[in-house]
């Protein structure tokens, strides 16, 4: 009996760790063949600006040329539809009659697979195979646990590990003009420049210009930390994606050069004046009237009582985003993964412990303690 494997998605753009997982499914599964299959718009992300479907089945044709066992299909994107699982299942099921089929999924989406239309459709006709990757939030063995309790099928699961990569962190290093030479292909690179895809907007174009490389680097882990939690917070992603771009658009900037601008107090240390100028810059200079976003600008680096869940956000994900290094900070991220809330406070102390070591305890700044009193006494009562 012949193996195949359905591996779908968007593929905006494909990467490398798309091609690990495709490649390392063949082997373990001993497939005859692994269909690709970009979607031409995906139910869930109807809102969403995603590249045409042309440009998608391209850049996944180059990605894959040469491939052994690994085809890219253009089923879905043919048909100009939203892209329904159940349905594409059902095409290759009849195409390749009694074919044993596998259907590729991640463990975000295995999560969400009881929100699919018609689960139990496509679960007649394929098993579910599944590959996890680093830094995921969801534990991988929670997801198998309550799939495997819903539907009373097993999910194999594959020794291969991805590294935490995705097609939105390449749209936004490229979108900062960083470089993605180590997360896409020659090929897929070079299409990207030719058609122009992901241009700059105002917003990237401004913080592309006005931030070092490194400082880039920093925000688009903001970014992609940011984003990762709010699926857990579920607020508006477009805001989320602003406040973490502009968080730090004052860090290299003399205050003194903003005439309207003025410190809150006389007592605010040097590296704090850049979440109250950024607040001030995002407003005056890059027409952001948002309140939510601008706060959770503001009070980034110092934290205050009573901060919303979008302050909080950006607070921790500046925190513990991939490119932090110091003492500490995987325990941060543990916890965070753990209760995002307790994980916010938990970075509070451990920030303060490292502010009291390296100065006086009255050279924290006074917002930082208010947050710290704020915070733990509502812990106590918990």
């Amino acid at each position: 009996m012949k193996k195949i494997a359905i591996l779908g998605g968007t593929f905006d753009p494909p990467h490398n760790e798309h091609i690990k997982m495709a490649e390392n499914a063949v082997k373990e599964l001993n497939l005859d063949k692994l269909f690709v299959v970009p979607d031409y718009i995906p139910p869930h992300k109807t809102d969403k600006i995603i590249t045409e479907s042309f440009d998608r089945l391209n850049m996944c044709r180059l990605a894959f040329a040469g491939k052994d066992k690994i085809d890219v299909s253009s089923y879905e994107t043919d048909k100009k539809d939203k892209s329904y699982t159940y349905i594409t299942i059902g095409h290759f099921a009849e195409l390749y009659g009694d074919a044993e089929i596998y259907f590729i999924l991640g463990t975000d989406m295995l999560d969400n697979f009881k929100f699919w239309s018609y689960p139990e459709k496509i679960l007649e006709k394929c098993e579910i195979a599944l590959i996890r990757r680093d830094g995921e939030i969801i534990k991988n063995r929670d997801a198998v646990k309550e799939f495997e309790e819903k539907f009373k099928r097993k999910v194999k699961i594959l020794d291969y590990v991805g590294k935490d990569l995705s097609s939105t962190k390449i749209r936004i290093y490229k979108e900062l003009n960083l470089e993605i030479s180590s997360f896409v292909t020659e090929s897929v690179k070079n299409y990207i420049s030719e058609k122009n895809l992901y241009p700059k907007d105002k917003l990237f174009k401004y913080i592309s210009e006005k931030l070092p490389e490194n400082r880039r680097i920093h925000t688009a882990g903001v970014i992609l930390t940011a984003l990762r939690y709010n699926k857990i917070l579920n607020l508006d992603e477009d805001k989320v994606i602003t406040a973490a771009l502009l968080h730090d658009c004052a860090k290299y900037e003399n205050y003194e050069n903003f005439k309207g601008f003025t410190l809150p107090d006389n007592n605010v240390p040097k590296p704090v004046i850049h979440q109250y100028l950024g607040a001030y810059i995002a407003k005056h200079v890059l027409n952001i009237d948002d309140e939510e976003i601008l706060n959770a600008i503001m009070w980034h680096t110092t934290g205050k009582a009573a901060m919303t869940k979008m302050e909080k956000l950006i607070y921790l994900s500046d925190l513990i985003e991939p490119s932090r290094t110091f003492d500490g900070v995987d325990k941060i991220r543990e916890a965070a993964d753990e209760n995002f809330e307790s994980g916010f406070v938990f970075g509070l102390n451990e920030i303060n412990k490292f502010l009291i070591k390296n100065n006086k305890p009255s050279d924290v700044y006074y917002r930082t303690r208010e947050a710290l009193d704020y915070y733990n006494k509502n812990e106590e009562k918990k």
